[in-house]
């Protein structure tokens, strides 16, 4: 029997080779200089695209299509220490994230 699913995305231009030396690049360095830094954003019109309703019936919901504000978070784990979090009011992108942690780069 075959049902409607909501998509897993994952990235055509990934290389399996590359992250392959990538993994082995990071074994070789001491826990203590490995940082992950990471980046999510919500803004107001972000919704849950599910909901309950009667099989075989359309779930039908109203969002606003306005831009109310955007917020991102970012945060840094080195050494299962969480470090250097901040937000940002509006949109970032990298260069915003990498000119903001200097002592990440």
């Amino acid at each position: 029997m075959v049902s409607h699913e909501k998509k897993t995305y994952g990235y055509q231009e990934r290389d399996e080779t590359k992250r392959q030396d990538f993994i082995a690049q990071l074994s070789t360095l001491p826990t203590e200089k490995i940082v992950y830094v990471d980046e999510s954003g919500m803004d107001s019109r972000d919704e849950y695209d599910y909901g309950w309703n009667l099989k075989g019936q359309r779930f039908h919901a109203l969002k606003s299509g306005r831009r109310l504000g955007r917020v991102n978070m970012i945060a840094a784990l080195c050494n299962q220490n969480l470090m250097a979090t901040f937000t940002v009011d509006g949109a970032c992108n990298r260069s915003y994230t990498y000119s903001a942690s200097p002592n990440y780069k």
